[in-house]
């Protein structure tokens, strides 16, 4: 039982001097937002812009209102993104989690939207 302690805690020793490589924890990271892509995950937030961010040249400033809609899971926001890109006010959309952070991005939530529809 000591040796078995002993190689445990040699082992954890050398996980703490051996830097994870970055593109290690990139993927990781990139694993975890992509799990969180499944229908049933949520609660989660349709975020999405009523018009373009970026003002025409004739037009010096403007306001532009970003739109934040609960839904229960990502399944529901694909859906309702699906209706409202049928509309002119929808634009640069994404989903994300409690935590602001990103689980579909414009690109993708958009092909998300044509799946749906299609099915």
């Amino acid at each position: 039982m000591h040796q078995l302690s002993q190689d445990m805690s040699s082992c954890i020793d050398e996980c703490l001097r051996t830097p994870i490589p970055s593109a290690v924890a990139l993927a990781g990271e990139e694993l975890a937002r992509r799990s969180k892509q499944r229908p049933e995950f949520g609660p989660v937030l349709l975020v999405y812009a009523d018009q373009a961010m970026w003002p025409e040249p004739d037009c010096a400033s403007r306001a532009v209102c970003i739109q934040c809609e609960l839904q229960p899971n990502s399944e529901a926001a694909i859906r309702r993104a699906s209706r409202l890109r049928e509309g002119p006010n929808f634009l640069n959309p994404l989903i994300l989690d409690e935590d602001d952070g990103v689980v579909w991005m414009t690109r993708e939530l958009l092909n998300a939207c044509d799946k749906q529809d299609q099915s």
